[in-house]
């Protein structure tokens, strides 16, 4: 049953947003370049996004962090890493809207923000998987014909750790397994506001809308790091990102909808 579990939320993770990709692409006739372009949006995010964390901000925020982990002292990492993801994300988003003028209808700005999010499901999906191998691999012996013995005696610590976190795993609660499908679902519908914001700083003239979508991004981003930080039940923190995330996010979506086509929706 583990298995089945583990591979259905990894495959959910790869194919929830080419499922979203294929319902844009009918519904709304936008082509599915924009999604690509979306997904390369990501990528170049964090060429600039990971090693600022990890060289930069990581060091910081352990500087903070290492007197006390008070509330006060987790809410400032917290929203570290928030503000980090939201500035390297929205911006780079800016600048593709910005360099790609043809990019500028609502249903265009949808496919946009699905690519973007579609291929961090991606990863994660992909990633994901490892685990179904990881799994197997210690619950069958088989690192021990995998590692040669005298190496797995040399990291005999870092092995029992690892088994220590697959046997945690396999005892957890079914629903667990599937969480991580659950949050790209928040994560894909995050990412169409988000586009559908930045792109109203070209659509309306004012970059004002820029900082909008660094702030909402820096928002749910700052309470994904506080429940992790604080290790909360992974299903608080889930419903903390989730709640505000889709109802947030669907009135967005919904509030900068051209005219026209939510008159055609209603009728």
């Amino acid at each position: 049953m583990v298995y089945i579990l583990l591979t259905i939320n990894s495959l959910l993770m790869i194919l929830l947003p080419v499922l979203l990709g294929l319902w844009l692409a009918r519904r709304y006739k936008v082509g599915w370049k924009l999604f690509f372009i979306g997904a390369a949006g990501f990528i170049i995010s964090q060429i600039g996004h990971i090693p600022f964390n990890q060289f930069v901000l990581e060091p910081f925020v352990k500087g903070i962090l290492e007197p006390g982990e008070t509330v006060g002292r987790v809410l400032v990492a917290a929203l570290l890493f928030g503000l980090s993801a939201g500035v390297f994300e929205e911006v780079t988003r800016y600048l593709f809207y910005y360099f790609r003028k043809s990019m500028r209808d609502w249903d265009e700005g949808l496919m946009f923000g699905a690519g973007w999010g579609g291929v961090e499901a991606i990863i994660f999906g992909l990633l994901a998987a490892t685990t179904v191998v990881n799994v197997y691999i210690y619950q069958s012996g088989l690192i021990e014909t995998l590692v040669p013995a005298g190496q797995l005696a040399g990291s005999a610590e870092a092995v029992a750790a690892a088994a220590q976190q697959i046997d945690e795993l396999v005892n957890s609660p079914p629903w667990m397994f599937l969480l991580g499908a659950v949050e790209r679902v928040f994560a894909l519908i995050l990412h169409l506001s988000l586009s559908i914001l930045v792109l109203q700083a070209f659509v309306r003239k004012n970059i004002v809308w820029l900082f909008v979508a660094i702030g909402w991004h820096t928002l749910i981003d700052t309470i994904a790091v506080v429940g992790l930080l604080q290790e909360w039940d992974p299903l608080l923190i889930e419903a903390a990102i989730g709640v505000p995330a889709v109802i947030i996010s669907l009135l967005i979506i919904r509030t900068f909808k051209p005219q026209d086509e939510a008159a055609d929706e209603g009728t």
